[in-house]
């Protein structure tokens, strides 16, 4: 998770549309690697937590979070049309 930047050039580049993908990606870029982090921490929690019980249990049985229950939620945008759309912006601006 580095640090990303946007030119003033790419910035005057992009349409509304654009800019939103952009953003949107960069801040799921940054989740993810909350998430990652914390779901290391509870399967750490789990191994040393199971190795020492004789209880059957999981990982999410150690720990909940907030995203466990988003897995049964749909997305409204379509990243493959949405990249569609930028490389045509870009074809036409010139840009490839």
């Amino acid at each position: 998770m580095g640090r990303i930047g946007m030119n003033v050039k790419d910035f005057d580049g992009c349409t509304p549309r654009e800019f939103n993908a952009i953003v949107e990606a960069w801040n799921t870029d940054m989740q993810n690697g909350y998430r990652e982090t914390w779901e290391r921490v509870r399967t750490q929690c789990f191994f040393i937590a199971r190795s020492h019980s004789t209880d059957n249990f999981g990982p999410k049985d150690i720990m909940h979070f907030d995203w466990d229950k988003e897995s049964g939620r749909s997305k409204t945008t379509d990243p493959i049309a949405d990249k569609k759309h930028y490389e045509e912006i870009k074809k036409q601006r010139g840009l490839v």
